[in-house]
């Protein structure tokens, strides 16, 4: 996120960019697969469906760099990539929500 900072706010060119970023996301769909298959995480269905939509929001953004500014194509892709994005931010926000209220009643149940 801070690479694409950089490169927002210096106005540079994003398609380098976007290639280690659709290798993050071969990356995290891999990541997303041992998830689900090896039950890596308390819930494991919402733990892959967060790696999943980084992942294909990551590798969404390379065809977006080099499509055509004005093609519909390219506009599509980019609300796709952002509803990915949301989807992605609200699970976050959950499993950090249900992981703080988790780490609070350990905190409190062990004390007793």
């Amino acid at each position: 996120m801070l690479a694409a900072a950089f490169v927002i706010y210096t106005n540079l060119d994003p398609k380098p960019f976007t290639w280690p970023t659709a290798i993050s996301g071969l990356i995290q769909l891999q990541g997303a697969h041992a998830i689900y298959s090896f039950g890596l995480a308390q819930v494991p269905l919402v733990a892959t469906v967060l790696r999943l939509t980084a992942g294909l929001a990551e590798i969404g953004l390379l065809p977006i760099a080099y499509a055509d500014p004005e093609s519909n194509v390219r506009r599509y892709l980019i609300y796709i990539v952002a509803g990915l994005l949301v989807i992605m931010a609200l699970l976050s926000l959950g499993t950090a929500l249900e992981a703080h209220y988790s780490h609070i009643s350990e905190a409190v149940y062990s004390e007793s």
